[in-house]
């Protein structure tokens, strides 16, 4: 029916989309290369400056790329010589060139046995039997036995040279960052010579004319880390360099120019740096010097170019770092700063023996004129012998309710001769406070603060009342009974004389309080012959 088939097209059209499979765009520009062990593909993105979002699946089979900005990944299928290949695939970016390379290490694959053609196998089959005559097997001569199948012999693969590191990093082991910046500058000069002498001299196109380099500069970094014995080579080079024609016979052509590389580093591998070509303005205009100018741009360039590669040229920093490298000396230099060392640690060892002994005889001495005459001698507890260890009591509740106490018992307080009366209301104390001792010696910290309200009423007739705030903010163990002692009038009817009167007498008698509570707090320790 109708309504049955309108339920069943939404499930065709999944079934037919799976049938399909995922949209896939027209393969991009590609070609497959095969050599030195390796099957290499490259692919042309000239729009690209980077791998970013770029989505790259790499299967058995197939190399899926999907560029940023498109809906579908364009597919590129392998040829059977990498399906078979065993090694795993590596994939590197050229911005350069804008080309994406994936390259895969292929399996060595065994050669057949040869097998005879069928024209072979037929004239075998109609060949006449020969005569049933004895023939003699011909004898061969002994030989060792020869094995079914024998390998060929492995080059051997030449170890990675030694690193040598300063004289305190033994074996090299610590990591250690040297600079190689001039044995690289060197290099890139017997480079650039190099290809000067083998590419640049009689060139047969520009009928045995010669291009000369001259005020070669390099610049950048270059360093050498060790680490475990090994030696890890980075370096960001520029160079710059004037380049000059010369006809076969070494004479000048009129035609010069300036040439540049930036930014090559280690791990360019094969690609060469690109090398750019400037041909000078004041260069002449003939149609010799024009034809010598295009080759150096059009040639010249790229052959400057690959004599710096990568590969060839950290070889080269490599054995001219190695080359520079004394392991004999720097054994012997290390065998004598060890030495050396040993002798000091020998030295030093006695000088502290010497200096600890004379501590222990001064602190000894120390002890006999510190310790105080019989009866006085402050006690700690059971461990500290002598009470010449560190030991700490808190006191901050018998510091609180001393000084509420104390102040508590100046008023009522008379002032004037007995004309006036002051009295003290909400008196707060609050602080910390602790004894210790040591070497036995007592030892007061505290750091207290006393705050209450005032109030003076007089019996005089006409001098009214006064009142206000006290306050000793910081009452500490440095000040002690110095501490600043603050007194605020808030009214005074008698015009300042029953504030003065108060100031004046509550003053003295406040600090004779603050004095006698450090004395106090001093005798909480106990003294010898005393219970503690």
């Amino acid at each position: 029916s109708r309504p049955h088939a309108r339920r069943l097209r939404p499930q065709r059209a999944a079934l037919e989309r799976m049938a399909v499979g995922p949209a896939v765009s027209p393969p991009l520009r590609h070609q497959f290369a095969e050599g030195a062990g390796h099957c290499t593909l490259t692919v042309e993105l000239p729009t690209l400056a980077c791998l970013d979002g770029v989505a790259l699946d790499i299967s058995g089979t197939e190399v899926r790329l999907q560029l940023p900005g498109e809906g579908h990944a364009s597919c590129i299928a392998l040829p059977n010589t990498v399906v078979a290949a065993s090694g795993a695939p590596s994939a590197k970016f050229s911005k350069r060139r804008g080309q994406l390379t994936v390259s895969w290490p292929l399996a060595a694959l065994p050669v057949p046995a040869a097998t005879p053609s069928a024209e072979a196998k037929q004239a075998a089959v109609e060949a006449p039997a020969p005569a049933s005559t004895p023939v003699a097997a011909p004898t061969l001569p002994s030989a060792a036995p020869v094995p079914a199948s024998t390998p060929a012999a492995a080059a051997p693969i030449p170890a990675p040279a030694a690193a040598y590191g300063s004289i305190w990093n033994a074996n090299s082991w610590h990591w250690e960052e040297k600079n190689c910046l001039e044995p690289a500058r060197a290099e890139v000069r017997r480079a650039l010579e190099r290809c000067q002498k083998d590419e640049l001299r009689h060139i047969a196109e520009l009928e045995g004319a010669s291009l000369a380099l001259k005020d070669v500069k390099t610049y950048g970094e270059a360093t050498i880390s060790l680490r475990k014995g090994k030696r890890i080579l980075c370096y960001d080079l520029s160079i710059s360099f004037q380049w000059e024609g010369r006809d076969e016979f070494g004479k000048l052509l009129g035609v010069k120019g300036i040439g540049k590389a930036q930014n090559f580093t280690q791990e360019d591998g094969d690609e060469p740096p690109k090398v750019n070509m400037e041909v000078s303005t004041s260069s002449g205009s003939g149609p010799e010097q024009r034809k010598v100018a295009s080759w150096m741009v059009r040639t010249g360039a790229p052959l400057l170019g690959r004599s710096l590669r990568a590969t060839e040229l950290s070889r080269a920093i490599l054995a001219a770092e190695e080359g520079q490298a004394d392991p004999e000396g720097d054994k012997a230099r290390r065998a004598e700063e060890h030495a050396r060392a040993e002798a000091a640690r020998q030295r030093t060892g006695e000088e502290q023996a010497r200096i600890a002994a004379e501590l222990r005889e001064r602190e000894g001495v120390g002890r006999a004129a510190a310790a105080p005459a019989s009866g006085e001698a402050v006690q700690g507890s059971v461990w500290n012998v002598n009470a010449w260890h560190w030991e700490e009591r808190p006191m901050t509740q018998w510091a609180r309710t001393y000084l509420e106490r104390e102040l508590g018992a100046l008023t009522p307080m008379q002032l004037m001769d007995g004309l006036a009366e002051a009295e003290f209301r909400k008196l707060q104390v609050s602080g910390d406070a602790s004894v210790s001792v040591r070497k036995g010696k007592p030892i007061v910290l505290f750091q207290m603060s006393v705050e209450c309200q005032w109030e003076v009423t007089t019996y005089a007739h006409g001098l009214g009342e006064a009142k206000g705030r006290l306050c000793v903010p910081d009452f500490n163990s440095e000040e002690g009974a110095d501490s600043t002692l603050e007194i605020e009038v808030a009214r005074d009817d008698s015009r300042g004389r029953l504030g003065s009167a108060f100031r004046r007498d509550c003053t003295r008698k406040v600090h004779a309080v603050l004095t006698g509570f450090v004395e106090a707090l001093t005798n909480q320790l106990p003294r010898s012959g005393s219970a503690s």
